[in-house]
């Protein structure tokens, strides 16, 4: 039953179903083109992997200026000697 004396029946779940400019969906993607957030995740998926490039460019030109140490084994343990 559709009431329009108040705002609390004009928002009820019945109405917002009903509406004649519902959008109707097939699946998430159409729900996603109807908000306008279609390609949201693509977009964030590629800034990450732009932000994580960037990442272990400067952690290799670090890596650069370290020097090599050597690790050798002794009574089946690693020990780490420094470089000279």
């Amino acid at each position: 039953m559709r009431c329009s004396h108040s705002a609390a029946c004009r928002n009820s779940p019945l109405d917002a179903a009903t509406e004649p400019d519902a959008l109707l969906a097939q699946g998430w993607d159409g729900i996603a083109q109807g908000y306008g957030t279609a390609g949201v995740a693509g977009r964030r998926k590629t800034l990450h992997a732009v932000e994580r490039a960037a990442y272990r460019e400067v952690l290799d030109r670090r890596a650069e200026h370290r020097s090599k140490a050597v690790v050798i084994v002794r009574d089946g343990r690693q020990v780490l000697v420094p470089a000279p």
